[in-house]
């Protein structure tokens, strides 16, 4: 399966382009997902002076909930390697670095430690041009709150080197999805913007057999109620564009609707429903379309948690095969509780399944499938099952009992 699973950067290195994570509810699945989240915002947005750094420590240790937090991220930028450490604590950045490999041997891109009052002491490598100069402004720039990236990005400075990283995170490393993403109005304006994307929507809702012959896309015009009005008259959009609104108290918007082909016996029907009536795994599945479809065609990094919320077990599986057979150079990771992966001993790669585990003191483990001696004709799923790899849920006695000892 090496052709599906990996993505050969160099002669000597290969990624993996999908890590599936089990573990029962709260083994830290979630966490592991928001922590490359926590770094993707900590690159890309500067925080207010007046800010703290949102990192939450681990709070079940009288140890641990007074330290800092350490998190480190290896990634790749075409086939040049970075490493990326970052220690904070909830007030101010601690230490930062940044690395990369432009040949065998690491060279620095730039560090930086906070001083005892907390204001940042930034170094530049030898490889950055006027690296005196554009330290000190970037020194200037860069609150104690905040990375050093996302100071470049309000900065005036030409560093190619840092700006390449910056568009990595924004453009590469996509926002993670959750169940509460309002993912599906994202979607609805990605398909509204291409064609392409539409045709991709619509091919992908009808192999997934839920009858859906298109996707329409239309534009009508509403009347403009007092709330509405209020709204626009606080808009920023153009005033022309407002002054006609309110004149005609009228407004274009764009719907969405979906086609059904519907067979009555006699005759092959097609029937539009609007987006707002159509089942939530019909949503889901289309609203999980957009951000395959940008994972198809340019390589990003994309993190789905819960991605079986309001799917068919199959449809899981068919999301994934269709990213492993047509995606190049991106990676999903996905946290699911479908153990339906676990079937698919003759598809899936020991090495993609990662389990979640929380100790006895709270805090989480993560491990590969591949750590554990496997006989050849055993199933994945039911050494699961059995408790052979742990993160499983440790559940109690099902019939419940009373203060007093009797049965309730």
């Amino acid at each position: 399966l090496e052709d599906y699973y990996c993505v050969r950067i160099d002669e000597k290195t290969r990624i993996l382009k999908v890590g599936i994570v089990f573990g029962n509810n709260a083994s830290g699945k979630t966490n592991l997902i928001k922590a490359l989240e926590f770094l993707r915002e900590k690159i890309l947005h500067p925080r207010n002076r007046d800010e703290g750094t949102d990192f939450i420590p681990f709070l079940f240790s009288d140890k641990t909930k007074t330290e800092p937090g350490l998190f480190s991220l290896t990634f790749y930028i075409n086939k040049t390697k970075y490493i990326y450490k970052l220690l904070l604590d909830e007030q101010k950045v601690l230490e930062e670095q940044l690395h990369y490999y432009p040949s065998t041997q690491p060279a620095l891109l730039y560090s930086r430690i906070a001083l005892s009052n907390g204001s940042p002491k930034i170094t530049l490598g030898s490889r950055i041009k006027s690296k005196a100069m554009n330290g000190a402004i970037l020194q200037g720039n860069t609150l104690k709150n905040m990375t050093v990236i996302s100071a470049l990005s309000k900065s005036n400075l030409d560093i190619p080197e840092l700006e390449k990283v910056y568009a990595w995170f924004n453009s590469t490393m996509m926002p993670i999805i959750t169940p509460k993403t309002d993912l599906e109005y994202w979607t609805v304006r990605k398909a509204k913007q291409s064609d392409k994307c539409r045709s991709f929507l619509k091919n992908l809702l009808l192999n997934a057999d839920f009858q859906v012959s298109d996707v329409v896309i239309k534009r009508e015009d509403i009347k403009i109620s007092d709330k509405m009005k209020t709204a626009l008259e606080n808009s920023d959009i153009p005033e022309e564009a407002r002054n006609e609104f309110l004149k005609n108290e009228k407004m274009p918007v764009t719907k969405l609707n979906f086609s059904h082909g519907i067979n009555t016996g006699n005759n092959d029907l097609d029937r539009e429903l609007p987006l707002e009536l159509e089942s939530s795994g019909t949503l889901r599945y289309f609203a999980l379309g957009g951000p395959l479809n940008e994972a198809l065609n340019r390589n990003v990094f994309l993190a789905i948690d819960e991605i079986e919320n309001s799917l068919h077990t199959d449809l899981v599986l068919h999301f994934l095969w269709l990213f492993l057979e047509n995606s190049e150079r991106s990676q999903l990771l996905i946290s699911t509780h479908n153990l339906l992966f676990l079937y698919e001993k003759e598809n899936i790669r020991k090495d993609v399944i990662w389990f979640a585990e929380k100790g006895k003191d709270g805090s989480s483990s993560i491990y590969s499938l591949s750590d554990f001696k496997i006989r050849k004709e055993l199933s994945f799923f039911n050494a699961y099952i059995a408790g052979k790899f742990g993160a499983k849920p440790l559940l109690g006695n099902k019939i419940l009992n009373t203060k007093d000892g009797t049965k309730n």
